[in-house]
This record gives structure tokens, C-alpha cells and sequence, in this order.
């Protein structure tokens, strides 16, 4: 009876010491308690609250500043920061490598989310967000067939409360790229018999 109530069970691993702390920061990061650019501390003040050593602070700083979840600044002052897409890139591609995913499956993938997101987009679209995409969509064919053409590409991360950027960029644009504006197209006149206006409406 006693080996069948044991086999029940799998031995308790007990986390280190410095995975507590950095769970304990990244819980108050997560949970909005901490914000992008509030202070979290210095290495002994965290030494003092958590009450551990010094080296243990230390390494679970050192694994959420490898995650982009804190900074630290030229004083030494430790500070929550936004993970850079970089970093999210690297960790994805490695996790697709080790998976075995290929191009063609992520081609398929993006394929098929593509028409839900846009929709998804004009939905919550204004008719500032609207106009921007019009732009796009005429500098985009503008250029489709000149050769050796150059478009400037604006990238927009999602607007918070607290801020917001843009990151500037240039590509060389190939005839096929103009597809993602005639997909844009056909879906955008679903808008309009929501809130009376399209893309195409406005053409």
C-alpha cells in the first residue's frame, strides 16, 4: 500500500534562491506594479529586502536583464525596461530551429492569420489610422514597378498610457509586395457597413 501511495507522488525540487528573486521582481514587472522606467533598486537595497547574500541578488538580476526585463543604468541603479524585439527574435527563431519549423509552414501560417488580423485592425481602425494606411498603400504602388525604388518604412509599436515610438527604416520593394495592400482592399469594405466608411469608399 505504502509503494502505491508513493508512486503517486515525484520528489519536490526546490528552486534556487535566485530564480525566487527574479520571479519575485519579473511577478511585480508582470502585474503592472512596477513600471517601464520605475527604479527597482540597488543590489543592496534588494539584499536587504529579500534578505539573501549579495550573489544571489546578483544572479537573478542577471537573469532578467538577459530576458529585457531590467536595465541598469551608469550608477548602478537597477530599472525596469521593455525587452527589445531583437531579443524576442533571437529567443523565436531558436525555439523554431529546435522544432524543426520550416519556412513554408510559417509562410502558410502567416497566410492564413493575415485576413483576420486586418479585419481585426479596421474594426479598431480610426479614420486617422485610415488616411495613414491610404498613404501607404499609394506610396507603396508609386514605387511597385520603378526601378532599383526605395520606400521609407514606418514601423509602430502599439500606443500605451505611459508612451509611444516609431521606428524608421528603408527596404527596397519588389512588384510582389504590393499584394498586402490588394488583400487590405478586399477586405476593408466589410467596414462600411459598420461605421460607413472604407478604404475603398474613399478611393
Amino acid at each position: 500500500m505504502s509503494q502505491v501511495a508513493a508512486a503517486r507522488f515525484e520528489r519536490i525540487k526546490a528552486l534556487p534562491a535566485y530564480e525566487l528573486v527574479a520571479e519575485a521582481i519579473e511577478r511585480k514587472i508582470l502585474g503592472g506594479v512596477l513600471r517601464p522606467g520605475d527604479p527597482i533598486g540597488t543590489e543592496s537595497e534588494l539584499v536587504k529586502q529579500f534578505g539573501v547574500n549579495r550573489s544571489t541578488v546578483r544572479e537573478g538580476i542577471r537573469l532578467l536583464e538577459q530576458a529585457g526585463l531590467v536595465a541598469r543604468e551608469s550608477s548602478r541603479r537597477l530599472l525596469v525596461a521593455v525587452p527589445h524585439y531583437d531579443r524576442l527574435a533571437t529567443r523565436m527563431s531558436r525555439a523554431l530551429i529546435l522544432q524543426q519549423v520550416t519556412f513554408r509552414e510559417l509562410w502558410s501560417t502567416s497566410m492564413a492569420l493575415e485576413p483576420a488580423v486586418v479585419a481585426q485592425a479596421i474594426e479598431h481602425a480610426t479614420p486617422e489610422e485610415l488616411d495613414a494606411i491610404d498613404a501607404n498603400i499609394a506610396a507603396t504602388r508609386a514605387v511597385q514597378n520603378a526601378a532599383g525604388a526605395v520606400l521609407t518604412i514606418h514601423f509602430s509599436r502599439p500606443r500605451s498610457r505611459s508612451s509611444s515610438a516609431r521606428i524608421d527604416g528603408s527596404v527596397a520593394i519588389a512588384p510582389a509586395q504590393a499584394s498586402s495592400a490588394d488583400r487590405f482592399e478586399r477586405i476593408a469594405p466589410k467596414r462600411s457597413a459598420l461605421s460607413g466608411s472604407s478604404i475603398a469608399s474613399r478611393q
